[in-house]
């Protein structure tokens, strides 16, 4: 009998989390979302990365964080708290 377990894996295409088999050192699932099947080796599956490596994440945390500093409230409030730490401010 065949040694067979279902994983997730990331699907190369629109990136989400597919439900796929594990068998004969081949994993092979289908993904609804992109309409295509994953189909890989074990020795060269996706791994799970964190997700602060994710591009997606970084570019909407970047934007976020270029925004807010934009807004001179916010700057004049973190100005305010190091000098009073006793740092020097530069902006």
């Amino acid at each position: 009998m065949e040694n067979t377990k279902f994983i997730k894996v990331v699907c190369p295409a629109c990136g989400q989390q597919v439900e796929a088999v594990v068998r004969d050192d081949r994993i092979k699932g289908y993904c609804t979302t992109a309409r295509q099947y994953v189909n890989y080796l074990v020795e060269t599956k996706m791994e799970k990365k964190d997700y602060r490596q994710d591009p997606e994440y970084r570019t909407k945390l970047r934007a976020a964080t270029k925004k807010m500093w934009q807004d001179p409230e916010y700057r004049d409030k973190q100005r305010a708290a190091l000098k009073k730490k006793g740092m020097k401010t530069k902006f």
